[in-house]
């Protein structure tokens, strides 16, 4: 399965005020449309990098960003980063006041998933892993892999969702989800885990999940923290 972060996305993002061309030609990926007494920047990102590059820029240039909307086409699928009374939504809003960690961070996130070494299925495993660990399995798998689970049945990532472990897993899933739990928990893995692993998985498997698991550890901190719903969920607790 491709990871989504490698895909590019159809973005529209919503300022205050009508910009110039001198403006808006900082954004030279997206065409500007004034929509009432706002400026609509809409075209494709080709990741999450990409987009922190956009709101970076945003924020450097001092306009007021209303929402960020995140489409699969052009059709518009509803807010993505604000809701009605501008409060943020997404894992990742509360890094727009931190613009010099935003860039380097979204790098990290969007690389991650794409390390060699591992199955999809084993991916989505780790994941579901430490989201049950975190008690967000379903947000942080929704905010990953939004829209496939690799291949896993309803009832596997059911269990794994509730940090059960299904009977019909395979060894290399199992395996990878037993060091993720030990790295969630604290403490070192295990001397006969760390050694089964590496000999399954070989160095460069076992490194990936290591930092599949840290990616997830960031991300559901944040999705715990700021109590981050789903697409068109809730608003969070605070406003950045």
């Amino acid at each position: 399965m491709p990871s989504h972060h490698c895909e590019p996305h159809y973005y529209r993002i919503r300022v205050r005020g009508h910009l110039g061309a001198t403006i808006s030609s900082a954004f030279p990926a997206l065409e500007p449309r004034t929509v009432g007494a706002d400026t609509v920047l809409a075209g494709e990102l080709a990741d999450q990098a990409a987009l922190f590059g956009v709101l970076a820029a945003i924020e450097a240039l001092g306009l007021g960003l209303v929402e960020v909307c995140c489409c699969e086409t052009q059709e518009y699928r509803g807010p993505e980063a604000t809701d009605s009374d501008g409060a943020f939504v997404g894992p990742w809003s509360v890094l727009l006041r931190f613009p010099d960690l935003a860039r380097p961070l979204s790098e990290f996130i969007a690389l991650t998933p794409r390390l060699p070494g591992l199955s999809e299925r084993v991916r989505q495993v780790v994941i579901l892993t430490v989201g049950a660990h975190f008690g967000v399995a379903d947000r942080l798998s929704a905010h990953v892999f939004p829209d496939a689970r690799a291949g896993l049945c309803s009832d596997q990532i059911a269990a794994l969702s509730v940090g059960a472990r299904p009977a019909d897993l395979g060894e290399d899933e199992l395996l990878a989800a037993d060091v993720a739990l030990a790295l969630a928990r604290g403490g070192a893995v295990p001397g006969p885990l760390y050694d089964t692993a590496v000999a399954r998985f070989g160095r460069e498997g076992f490194d990936a999940v290591v930092f599949l698991t840290i990616h997830c550890l960031i991300l559901g901190a944040l999705l715990n923290a700021y109590d981050v719903p789903v697409r068109n969920a809730a608003a969070p607790r605070e406003k950045p």
